[in-house]
């Protein structure tokens, strides 16, 4: 029983409780397995903090602890069972969706930019810090022997490209037509 509790431990990030590096990477080797088994396709949405050093820089890192703790907690509570949601390190995320088709990830991806929009974090003070995310997302059928690595490349790719077009927003890795982020036209 002590085995399996420090197992569990081992495989927690210790701010967010949320599954660490490590168990995402096992998660992400699983489902890529599966999707390529089923030729199924399945999402990684690769979330990071916009302007997070500020917010450490201007309220401390404790709030910037608080920050991280609110989003796990937003993104936890706005996912289907079946995702999964890390702490990839620092203020990214990455949040895996099975069975989710581009269309389905790309719709996903915004609710929780839409969320996480409207949830603030209460200060000491009373003041309400309002914070947002930038999602790159790769969506597709992984080939057997695809690794993780290159997927999550995929996906931090078009998150850079939302960050570098304005945050507070969802890129996709490929086009997908006839959708539109709230916040920009979608590119590939």
């Amino acid at each position: 029983c002590q085995a399996v509790l420090e197992h569990d431990k081992a495989q927690r990030d210790p701010l967010t409780q949320l599954p660490n590096r490590a168990a995402l990477v096992q998660s992400l080797r699983q489902s890529m397995a599966h999707a390529a088994q089923q030729s199924q396709s399945m999402a990684i949405l690769l979330l990071d903090i916009d302007h997070f050093k500020s917010v450490n820089d201007t309220y401390g890192h404790l709030v910037g602890d608080d920050v991280i703790q609110n989003i796990a907690y937003t993104l936890v509570r706005q996912l289907r069972s079946t995702d999964v949601v890390a702490r990839y390190g620092g203020e990214e995320f990455v949040v895996v969706l099975p069975h989710a088709t581009a269309r389905e990830a790309f719709h996903i991806a915004e609710s929780l930019c839409q969320a996480v929009r409207q949830s603030p974090l209460a200060l000491p003070s009373g003041k309400l810090l309002h914070i947002t995310i930038s999602i790159g997302v790769y969506a597709g059928a992984p080939v057997h022997g695809s690794s993780w690595e290159r997927l999550v490349g995929i996906a931090d790719e078009a998150m850079y490209r939302a960050k570098n077009n304005g945050r507070d927003r969802v890129f996709m890795s490929t086009p997908v037509q006839t959708m539109r982020s709230h916040a920009a036209p979608i590119e590939g």
